[in-house]
């Protein structure tokens, strides 16, 4: 005949395993009082409170839905040289604090996505970048998601140069360049936070 093996149990949490021995404790306490030793149900039920008071504390707080985050970057982009899906890098500006603790402190990384980028072209057309964000990291190493629209730069526009006098006066401005579009380094950017978002106290300072 074929032996089942027998299941793991399943391993408590700390909170559950603190309030299985409040339980146990109180119902210690109880025993006692019931038997008519008053003097040692006082005691019991002290502790019960106790341990299950220690081990109910604080695992995560959570980082709410649009908070505002602001970000600037950490160096300049341009349509001359990002392309559509480059990653974009960002400093957090001011911490975001979270149920009394520094969720996110000044300096920490934030990253974007460059979404369009469209070079500066031939009479006038001036160039174009555009860039979303997608995440922030915490003080303790986790990612939060970040929403903040679209964010977009165009170039000086030369077209209207060009239509104008280009073609009337002189061929030669038909290859006109337009402007790149750049966001320059230090360049400020808020976003939001994305969704409701826990994240574990283990490694957070409290905030001031």
């Amino acid at each position: 005949m074929r032996r089942l093996a027998p299941r793991p149990l399943p391993v408590p949490s700390k909170i559950g395993a603190a309030l299985l021995a409040a339980l146990l404790v109180l119902c210690a306490g109880l025993a006692a009082a019931f038997s008519g030793d008053a003097s040692a149900a006082a005691p019991a039920a002290a502790t019960a409170v106790a341990s299950a008071a220690s081990g109910a504390q604080l695992q995560e707080v959570t980082v709410a839905r649009n908070t505002p985050v602001y970000m600037k970057l950490t160096k300049t982009i341009s349509s001359d040289n990002y392309t559509e899906g480059d990653t974009v890098y960002l400093t957090v500006i001011r911490p975001v604090t979270a149920g009394g603790y520094g969720v996110v402190k000044e300096g920490d990384m934030a990253i974007g996505r460059v979404t369009l980028s469209e070079k500066a072209g031939y009479e006038g057309k001036p160039g174009t970048i555009q860039f979303e964000l997608v995440s922030m990291a915490t003080a303790n190493g986790r990612s939060i998601f970040l929403s903040s629209g679209i964010q977009t730069a165009r170039g000086k526009s030369e077209e209207t140069a060009t239509s104008i006098f280009g073609l009337a006066v002189c061929p030669a401005f038909m290859f006109n360049r337009g402007d790149s579009a750049t966001y320059a380094a230090g360049s400020e950017v808020k976003g939001y936070v994305a969704e409701d978002t826990a994240v574990p106290v283990a490694g957070l300072d409290k905030a001031d």
